[in-house]
């Protein structure tokens, strides 16, 4: 079985204040119960913030929130990082650069409410990279 991801990414490759804005984002997230407060080991990246009770609230089909068998949680970036899909890569496919991103690993698709909402405590316009490993 392999692992999928969901990565937010701003598409400014260099935010201004990324931490700050990532933790604005982070905030409104353990406040609205959709990640823990907790960092754990719920991620395949560095530790992470695993899935809340209330994420099932954010993504089309919710039905198959919480991962089961698999990791499931948030991984923030506030340094320049490179976003791929990973699995199968070829040259030409769509890649964001940026210092700020949210990786969601073995969530599903957000809604369009859950993106507008991260724009606007960022101020910031977001891409997503659909990923596998």
């Amino acid at each position: 079985m392999s692992d999928s991801f969901i990565s937010i990414v701003a598409t400014n490759p260099e935010v201004s204040q990324p931490e700050q804005k990532a933790n604005l984002v982070l905030e409104w997230l353990q406040e609205e119960d959709i990640v823990s407060t907790v960092l754990g080991d719920c991620t395949l990246g560095d530790h992470g913030y695993d899935i809340g009770p209330k994420a099932k609230n954010w993504v089309l089909t919710p039905e198959y929130l919480p991962n089961p068998g698999g990791v499931s949680g948030l991984e923030i970036t506030i340094q320049k990082k490179a976003f791929d899909p990973v699995e199968n890569y070829e040259d030409g496919m769509q890649i964001a650069e940026s210092n700020l991103g949210f990786t969601f690993w073995n969530w599903q698709e957000f809604t369009n409410d859950f993106m507008s909402k991260i724009s606007a405590l960022t101020g910031e316009n977001f891409t997503t990279i659909n990923g596998r490993i």
